[in-house]
């Protein structure tokens, strides 16, 4: 048996296994960092306007914002009020499934947004 072969194939064991160990280290240490400066952040709504820009409603530690992307930009276009912080759930009562859901109200945050954007592309008269 050629011992060149060996420790040739040894070596190659030994750095796979090394960097197997720095891979798992720095997947780890990451996670660790994310975790702890992470913001909530969730978008709530995606609305198309052209053909490359949308409106985009963002929650971000409670506070919603109003934001129009682009390919080349983000605007904040309004800020709304603060979402109510979050309440320990109760247990919903089950709906009949042979009733249908009955369409709920517009929130005053959802009715101020419409006003906006209606106010937003409304044409001026000349």
């Amino acid at each position: 048996m050629d011992w060149t072969l060996l420790n040739a194939a040894l070596i190659v064991a030994a750095a796979v296994a090394v960097l197997a160990v720095l891979a798992i280290v720095v997947r780890r240490l990451s996670h660790v960092r994310s975790s702890g400066n992470s913001l909530s952040i969730r978008i709530l709504a995606r609305q198309p306007v052209g053909n490359k820009a949308m409106i985009v409603v963002v929650e971000i530690e409670r506070k919603r914002v109003v934001l129009g992307v682009t390919e080349q930009s983000v605007s904040l276009l309004a800020t709304l009020p603060e979402a109510p912080a979050p309440t320990p759930s109760r247990q919903a009562t089950p709906q009949q499934p042979n009733h249908p859901r009955q369409p709920q109200p517009a929130t005053p945050a959802e009715l101020s947004f419409r006003a906006y954007l209606a106010s937003m592309f409304q044409r001026s008269g000349k």
